[in-house]
């Protein structure tokens, strides 16, 4: 079973692997979902992230979680995060928290997150409005995705002024590729200046995109007409433009080689990579399958050592 490990200061604990339900309802359908989401808790895994955001398919995936839950029987056992994506405004975050529990179908979700730092809105805004769902009883804990450390601090100097809730959980995105897109956080930015402030900070680090949005499965070249039917880049291509470049090219070869030479598939080698990160409280992972949930459990259990740990961050 998956170890539950406390969440920055918050006094929750979440297990170790979370399951990012960004596919739900969109490439996946919902039967499959359900089958994915049995499998993710019988082993353990009770933190599922999802997001009003996350409603491009057919079926939003807060939907598909809340009608999993009821289904099931199952609300106590798990730990929900959504986001509020669509704009911080005060008025806004209302609603969207409003929405998102009506479609998840409960009284109040475990973790609410800012998908970003708002443009259209200053942290007082959205935080205090944040902070409003806590008091009500309708969030546990608050916190952000996708803000670099400055970003991060503002938040937390904003609740400390006001006594407000402080943000106890983040979500950057993380793995051994480099970014090539300057509004997206790069790995050496999230090891040398974000992952510090949340450590110092007392704020649970959860990072999503372990594997680079499948980049470093290996199967793409730098042809972008030749997406493969159906991956990740496929259906979001936009992602090519944040890993896309030579160093990450060769940064898969390598890892290609390595795998090669352990007798361990690309990807579990790239994810047991970033779980070996001492900093980081929980890894968000995608599936399209069981089996995807089964990889990331066994690339857990690898227990890399610091030396090859090392070795592969030297790559890019």
């Amino acid at each position: 079973m998956i170890e539950q490990r406390p969440l920055g200061n918050s006094g929750m604990t979440v297990s170790a692997i979370g399951l990012g339900c960004v596919t739900f309802g969109r490439e996946i359908d919902p039967d499959t979902a359900f089958e994915i989401m049995d499998h993710a808790l019988e082993n353990g895994i009770d933190f599922f992230d999802t997001a009003e955001g996350y409603a491009s398919g057919e079926v939003p995936s807060e939907v598909v979680i809340g009608n999993w839950m009821r289904s099931r029987g199952v609300r106590d056992e798990v730990k929900i995060c959504t986001k509020v994506s669509s704009g911080g405004t005060a008025e806004n975050v209302r609603r969207a928290l409003a929405q998102s529990l009506e479609r998840l179908q409960v009284d109040k979700v475990e973790m609410y997150k800012a998908h970003s730092a708002f443009p259209d809105a200053p942290f007082e805004e959205y935080i205090g409005a944040m902070n409003e769902g806590v008091e009500a009883g309708q969030i546990d804990v608050i916190g952000c995705s996708n803000f670099r450390a400055d970003q991060l601090q503002e938040a937390l100097d904003t609740s400390d002024r006001n006594g407000w809730a402080r943000f106890q959980i983040t979500q950057p995105p993380y793995s051994l590729a480099r970014s090539n897109n300057p509004s997206h956080l790069d790995r050496v930015e999230a090891e040398t200046e974000f992952f510090p402030l949340c450590v110092k900070e007392g704020v649970g680090i959860t990072p999503y995109s372990p594997l680079a949005a499948g980049f470093l499965a290996g199967k793409y070249t730098p042809d972008r007409s030749k997406f493969p039917k159906g991956t990740r880049f496929d259906v979001m291509p936009g992602h090519a433009d944040i890993y896309f470049e030579d160093r990450n090219f060769k940064l898969v070869e390598k890892l290609r080689a390595k795998s090669e030479e352990m007798g361990l598939p690309m990807v579990k080698l790239a994810m047991a990579w970033v779980m070996a990160n001492t900093s980081l409280t929980s890894v968000l992972i995608g599936a399209r399958r069981t089996a995807h949930v089964d990889n990331a459990i066994e690339a857990m259990e690898m227990d890399l050592s610091p030396e090859l740990h090392a070795e592969m961050a030297a790559w890019a």
